[in-house]
């Protein structure tokens, strides 16, 4: 009885679930019970008397399923119905979910058919199984399988160990899935007899599935990773080859047992419990742990960058390193720019919780690569960090020691006067622990400065290779050397007493603690070519030794090595004879002063040489450079160590004259035969022939495309190809094919020999524009916002289908123009929202963005590198490629179509009726992308038409007080007489206006981190709102005249602020209280203050004052020189002085007294000179070197008799309002139109030259300025900026026979 009842369920549930229209009988032994009353509530059932012939009717799929029910069924038939249901709820579910996946994979036709074979078994798992958990297991899986899909954006970017992983899982589903149409194709009366066999095959099915899928999905997790590194590096445009393991590095390791002392050193400074001290000796100096920084400096040659790599390797084993970037003066190994987004890479690679906050950065700015490095640690390093900071569940939260080394840091082009990586990491060292940062570099003065910026001095750790115990030293080169040399003797088979007793000590002796000569004199040692080390190494420590004795008549830092490379050269040119001689200083200068490395083959070309040439020189130079084995190996030379270079073109080291390169004559010559080159392009260098050359194509507003003759003007052909507008036309590279794009939405082929003949290509809204590449493909850009590829060569003229694009780029705005580089690699897409998208063409991935503001109307790359840009209402840019770099700009109120000459000079563009034709401006605009957009909202906050600001008019518009612009560059504070108002920088939206009287001649200035800024008011005091939000934070009292300058210090911890009073005040910023008196550091009650600057390290204050009647007194002991010259009173009996105080005392120092209003003042970066502008239009120059200690631990110079001082003025004596040094402390920027100064040096005890009113001058430390002569107009400096004058050869040169008068 019990067994029938089985039996008689289980066919009734494959009836149920199956919905089989069969007839069906119970068995006479069948209870009542299997036909149970009608649920109640939400439960799903079905009664037997539901199931009829032809008819069944099984609830809604998508029906809820409640947890609970109520009925008065038995347990068992309650369990069972609510089971089943269970079932074909969560059935239908998962179904659901993978028709959706299957329908948005088609960017993986793996993947398709993986799905597809899981619904074919799932449809019929559906139909027999009674198991629900494994349902639900294997859900959970086909959800993992949605968010790998949702991370490809199309075929062509599936890696290729991904596809090769889902071709595997769809082989292996493939079996069950041709088992699973085979049961489906069975008929339902089979189908139901063997309902219990079905059902368990189907079992045995998923739990395969399960293990398949389970097992894809868990190799899956180095593929992800391998996708989110990809996207990352695309994102960020890291330096791969500045990493420390590049193998394209000439750097090694220590040798064992070396530097130990050292390398201990580094290890306890960033742990003390470090595992690797227990074998390593006492540190070298005490390591301060504490410090966030740990700087290496040492002349050339001492070994900075082996230590380097030695540190790196082992913290890498360790995992304790984060990230490394190794500089060199080649490529982006020496952009400042890469340093700060290749950490960021490295230290995503390493930490999956900051990846992951990094990733969240760049979506909301994907630009963040091209952005200052400033900026770009604060975004890409210090604003991740945070967030995995914050995030205290995260399971992959840094360890408490994570070490980046930055190695070679001189060796980056870095033109400011304080190192521009030092400058930013000043402002967040205190928001970057638990990273800390090995920095090697020489003692290069803008580094050195930076190591003197308060933050940066205070968290660094100094370590000077040359102050480590010459013994230490000794032992190490000696260590060296014992290895090298056994290493050549065994090579070479040489006896085992060489070298001889006393040799190896010599060398060591000749080295002068320079690893560099030890490694140099080694390979010079093991030449192949000459094949004897004996003789190399006797003639060598004779020269050496020879050298050594005239050290005391050197002129050189480093009389040894530089013999050493003179040994090197002139064994070079003994070996090489006359002719070969002869081109060995052309090679050696070209190979040290070109701006790329390159291969032999290519310096041959470059330098005019017969093929091999320069192979023929390299082997003789091994000891000093490194090179390619064979002439078809395209690695370039490159050059062992960066001593060589500088000892080549110094005279004073390289004194053998034939040796010695002259970098004004080699520049010369290199520039001379690049122009040579040059002169092989011409038009058409390829020289195809095509007798379309004198034809001209033009589309029509009624459809139609007309072919004119050029010569004579004679319509050749007219085609009513379009039922639109032809909006581009264009020809193919060899004249064979014609396109026309239209409203229409199409594109129309035609082929030249074959009139009759033409194909369709398709869009789905109108082409605005197509382009045929150098290759020979079609481009077309629609407002569909795709641009297409098509593959012209293998078009089937007689076919009638639609041809499919070899690829499809898709943007987020419609695409109005097309460009493609010469070489056809790259493609430029214009956007009508003014972007620009640059692609590869051959895989079609996305190099870098542009941004612009309106509509992209024309593009062109140039042979250069560069990408000429015109926009329907912006300036016409010319772009850096490689950069993304704005390089110039030309203006352009509004254009309709416009073009570029192939010649890289000229532009024509049209408006309206009207063509315009001219040349791009010949000058460089620096930072162009910020200038002109800050410089734009400056003018329309001036004219009171800002974005969201178009109510200021008339009074307001007079009512203007000051602007000042935040340190970042993001907001822009504008002060009216009774608000203020904060400017989104990159729109010049109005994000914020504040209540606020500020009386007249305001003074307003920002925080350095920009979190903060701070207004003077009517009411004497100085008010600091907090910037994110515009709430009032502070307000610091005192002062009962107006104040006229306010500054944060450095820290942000105080404001001050000088006034007319004669008084300087300290506000202690973190008070909270809405009214706080501040302190007085400095008072003088005869004083009125009327300019007042603080330097950047904050320990500093200039102040201008004035006093009637009587000048200020000069006879304090407190001051440590005497002013230069005499007190002098004005016509209204007012002094007019300067002074240097110390910005935590007060205490006065200096005073100097100038004969004229003193309106403006400022410090340079490093704190070493001062400026000061008079309202006649003088400006004074002062050194303070020997007033000003390097540090506050260093003891004062001797100070001297009179502060150095030049003294510059124009021709029109108008007020200097505004002084300051440009950002790389070379020139003098004030309030004139030109800059003031061309060249300031370092220390005011030599004469300089300056420009001013078109006039060259000549300046001298207690003399007036002295014009020598007019400079003519193609010779002067552009306006807006700092360099010195534009001639053909970059530079003037002035002959200046002045002195002696």
């Amino acid at each position: 009885m019990e067994a029938c009842r089985t039996r008689c369920t289980r066919r009734l549930l494959v009836y149920i679930l199956t919905g089989l229209l069969v007839p069906f009988v119970p068995s006479p032994c069948q209870p009542p019970l299997l036909c149970p009353p009608a649920p109640t509530g939400n439960c799903i059932a079905m009664p037997l008397c539901c199931i009829k012939l032809g008819c069944a009717s099984p609830p809604p799929s998508t029906r809820p399923l409640l947890k609970s029910t109520t009925g008065t069924q038995p347990a068992s038939t309650t369990e069972d119905s609510r089971g089943k249901e269970l079932v074909k709820t969560s059935m239908n579910g998962l179904i659901l979910a993978l028709n959706t996946m299957k329908e948005a994979s088609s960017a993986c036709p793996q993947l398709q058919l993986a799905v597809g074979t899981l619904l074919a078994v799932l449809e019929a798992y559906k139909k027999y199984s009674e198991a629900s958990e494994a349902i639900e297991t294997l859900l959970s899986r086909i959800n993992s399988l949605t968010d790998i899909l949702e991370k490809i954006p199309s075929k062509d970017s599936c890696p290729q160990a991904l596809k090769e992983r889902l071709d595997s899982l769809a082989s292996k589903l493939k079996d069950a899935a041709e088992d699973a149409k085979r049961m489906k194709s069975k008929r339902r009366i089979i189908q139901c007899l063997n309902a219990a066999d079905y059902a368990a095959r189907i079992e045995s099915w998923v739990k395969k599935l399960n293990e398949y899928i389970n097992n894809f999905l868990q190799g899956f997790n180095s593929i992800d990773k391998t996708l989110a590194h990809d996207a990352l590096r695309k994102a960020l445009r890291p330096v791969i080859e500045a990493l420390w393991h590049n193998g394209d590095s000439v750097h090694v390791q220590c040798h064992k047992n070396t530097r130990m002392e050292v390398l201990a050193t580094l290890c306890s400074w960033l742990h003390p419990n470090h595992p690797r001290l227990a074998q390593l000796p006492a540190p070298v100096v005490p390591a301060l742990s504490d410090r966030s920084i740990l700087w290496i400096h040492a002349l050339a040659g001492s070994g900075k960058s082996t230590i380097a790599l030695t540190i790196a390797d082992w913290w890498d084993k360790d995992e304790l390193l984060g990230a490394s970037f190794f500089c060199a003066r080649d490529g982006n190994r020496s952009n400042v720019n890469c340093i700060f987004r290749t950490i960021a890479y490295r230290l995503a690679n390493r930490f999956p919780a900051f990846r992951e906050q990094l990733t969240k950065v760049l979506e909301k700015d994907p630009d963040l690569y091209s952005s200052t490095p400033t900026r770009q640690l604060e975004k890409l390093i210090v604003e991740p960090l945070q967030a995995v900071r914050a995030d205290a569940t995260s399971p992959d939260t840094f360890p408490p020691h994570v070490a980046v080394v930055i190695d070679a840091l001189d060796e980056c082009t870095d033109n400011n006067a304080v190192s521009t990586i030092l400058k930013s990491l000043a402002l967040y060292i205190g928001q970057l622990p638990p990273l800390k940062f090995i920095i090697t570099s020489r003692l290069e003065q803008n580094i050195a400065r930076g190591f003197l910026l308060q933050n940066i001095r205070d968290n660094t750790q100094d370590l000077a290779l040359n102050e480590i115990s010459n013994d230490l030293t000794r032992r190490d080169i000696s260590l060296f050397l014992e290895w090298r040399l056994a290493a050549i003797r065994d090579h070479f088979h040489l006896s085992a007493s060489w070298p001889a007793p006393g040799q190896i000590d010599n060398l060591v002796d000749l080295s002068e603690h320079l690893f560099i000569f030890a490694a140099s004199a080694a390979r010079y040692i093991a030449d192949e070519a000459e094949l004897d080390p004996d003789g190399r190494l006797t003639s060598l420590l004779n020269a050496g030794n020879a050298a050594a004795e005239r050290r005391g008549t050197s002129t050189s830092p480093f009389p040894i090595l530089d013999m050493l490379y003179i040994q090197v050269l002139e064994n070079a040119a003994r070996r090489l004879g006359d002719n070969p001689k002869a081109r060995l200083n052309l090679v050696l200068g070209t190979i040290v002063l070109a701006e790329e490395r390159l291969s032999p083959t290519a310096l041959d070309a470059l330098l005019d040489l017969p093929s091999g040439a320069v192979g023929l020189v390299l082997p003789v130079l091994s000891a000093i450079l490194t090179f390619p084995n064979g002439d078809s190996d395209p690695t370039p030379i490159g050059i062992i160590h960066l001593s060589f270079p500088n000892f080549l073109v110094d005279p004073t080291r390289c004194t053998d004259q034939t040796f010695l390169v002259r970098p004004r004559i080699q520049h010369s010559h290199i520039a001379f035969r690049c122009l040579k080159l040059m002169q092989a392009l011409k038009y058409n260098i390829l020289e195809v022939t095509s007798e379309h050359d004198c034809e001209l194509l033009s589309g029509s507003y009624d459809g139609t495309v007309n072919l004119w003759d050029v010569a004579t003007g004679a319509n050749l052909n007219t085609w009513e190809a379009h039922t639109g507008c032809v909006r581009s036309v264009a020809w193919s590279p060899d004249g064979t094919l014609a396109a026309f794009a239209s409203d229409d939405e199409t594109v129309r082929l035609w082929r030249v020999a074959s009139p009759e003949k033409m194909v369709v290509l398709r869009h789905s809204l109108l082409v605005c524009h197509v382009i045929f590449s150098p290759d020979g493909d079609l481009l077309s850009g629609s407002w569909d916002e795709t641009c297409k590829i098509w593959d012209t060569r293998s078009i089937d003229w007689d076919s009638e289908t639609d041809i499919e694009p070899i690829r499809t780029l898709k943007h987020d705005s419609e695409v109005c123009t097309v460009a493609v580089s010469s070489d056809s690699r790259l493609i430029a897409c214009g956007l009508y929202s003014g972007e620009i998208i640059l692609w590869t063409k051959s895989d079609g991935q996305q190099v870098r963005s542009l941004p612009g503001r309106s509509e992209v109307i024309s593009l062109t790359f140039y042979p250069s590198g560069l990408l000429a840009a015109a926009y329907e209402h912006s300036p016409i840019t010319l772009w850096n490629v490689s950069t993304g770099a704005r390089v110039k700009t030309a203006s352009n109120e509004r254009a309709d179509a416009a073009t570029f000459a192939p010649d890289g000079l000229h532009i024509a563009h049209a408006t309206g009726h009207q063509l315009q034709i001219h040349l791009w401006p010949s000058e460089v605009k620096r930072n162009a992308p910020r200038t002109v957009s800050i410089t734009g909202i400056l003018k329309q906050v001036a004219r009171g038409s800002t974005v969201e600001d178009r109510e200021l008019r008339g009074d307001r518009q007079t009512n203007l007080q000051a602007v000042t612009i935040s340190p970042t560059g993001k907001l822009i504070l504008v002060v009216y007489g009774d608000e203020l108002r904060i400017f989104e920088g990159s729109t010049g939206r109005c994000m914020r206006t504040i209540n606020h009287s500020s009386g007249v001649y305001p003074c307003a200035t920002w925080s350095p981190t920009g979190n903060l800024f701070a207004c003077t008011g009517r009411d004497y005091a100085v008010h600091m709102w907090k910037a994110d939000t515009g709430e009032l934070s502070e307000t610091f009292t005192g002062h009962w005249d107006d104040v006229t300058g306010v500054a944060f210090t450095p820290d942000e911890q105080h404001v001050l602020s000088a006034s007319d009073d004669g008084t300087i005040r300290r506000g202690k910023i973190g008070q909270n209280g809405q009214r706080i008196p501040s302190d007085v550091l400095f008072q003088s009650d005869r004083d009125h203050i009327r300019a007042f600057a603080v330097s950047s390290d904050g320990r500093w204050i200039l102040s201008a004052a004035y006093q009637r009647h009587s000048p200020p007194d000069t006879s304090n002991a407190n001051l440590l020189v005497a002013p230069s010259r005499q007190p002098v009173a004005d016509k209204y009996g007012k002094y007019y002085a300067l002074r240097l105080h110390d910005a935590t005392t007060g205490r006065v120092f200096w005073i100097e007294h100038l004969p004229s209003w003193i309106t403006s003042v400022a410090f340079s970066e490093d704190c070493t000179r001062a400026l000061a502008g008079t309202d006649e239009g003088e400006v004074f120059l002062y050194d303070l070197t020997q007033l000003i200690p390097p540090n506050n631990t260093s003891p004062r110079p001797s100070p001297p008799l009179a502060v150095p001082e030049h003294k510059l003025s124009g021709r029109v004596a108008s007020a200097i309002q505004h002084i300051s040094f440009s950002p790389d402390g070379r020139a003098v920027i004030t309030n004139r139109l030109q800059p003031l100064l061309v060249h300031i040096p370092n220390r005011c005890s030599t004469p300089f030259f300056f420009y001013d009113e078109d006039w060259l001058c000549r300046a001298s430390p207690g003399l007036d300025p002295r014009r020598l002569c007019w400079i003519p107009p193609s010779f002067r400096p552009h306006e807006a900026s700092t360099d010195s004058f534009p001639s053909p050869g970059g530079s003037l040169l002035v002959l200046d026979d002045t002195s002696a008068s």
